[in-house]
């Protein structure tokens, strides 16, 4: 399978560059982290992050009644992603830039690895999904009216680390989990 991820927007990574700029200024995590060491960063795989709120998944009809929160793009190190900048428009077209470390950051790079095993698909759009009411993340793979998920944050009970799921069988058992 074969991703596509959303076009770079300048005055976006220009706000990135920015925020880590005023990081090395200042004692954080991410002055902290292996950025800063030998300055060899890497900006990459922009796409588009959505946030499916409890009401949305309990009325669920399609995938359109989920909410778009902001870009995301990945910052890699040495083929290590070491952030994700996400970068939410504010008033007066200026930027919010915050970055987030942890676990389901650092599994993005097994994530785009493992889709990579799944020949034949074709090429899909890659953005992400986020389900809070269940402490899900998810790959949100759309191609024409083809949506598939593969979920990579920590997982409920009935829903599979490195499973791609159909979206009527992925949403069938979130519903069920939601209404727990």
């Amino acid at each position: 399978m074969r991703l596509k991820f959303d076009d770079f927007d300048e005055a976006e990574v220009m706000e990135i560059k920015n925020s880590i700029a005023q990081n090395t200024e200042r004692k954080t995590r991410l002055s902290d982290s292996m950025i800063y060491r030998d300055r060899s960063i890497n900006i990459m795989a922009p796409h588009k992050e959505f946030y499916a709120s409890t009401e949305s998944l309990l009325h669920f009809k399609n995938t359109e009644a989920f909410e778009y929160s902001g870009m995301q793009y990945l910052i890699t190190n040495d083929q290590k992603v070491i952030a994700l900048a996400g970068l939410i428009k504010i008033a007066g077209g200026a930027y919010s830039v915050k970055f987030n470390y942890g676990d389901h950051v650092s599994n993005y790079r097994d994530v785009f690895i493992m889709l990579d095993k799944y020949d034949g698909k074709g090429e899909f759009h890659f953005a992400v999904l986020k389900i809070p009411a269940i402490y899900l993340t998810a790959a949100w793979l759309k191609k024409d009216k083809e949506s598939f998920f593969f979920p990579f944050s920590v997982l409920p009970t009935g829903i599979d680390f490195g499973r791609l799921y159909a979206e009527e069988d992925f949403f069938g058992r979130i519903l069920d989990l939601v209404m727990r």
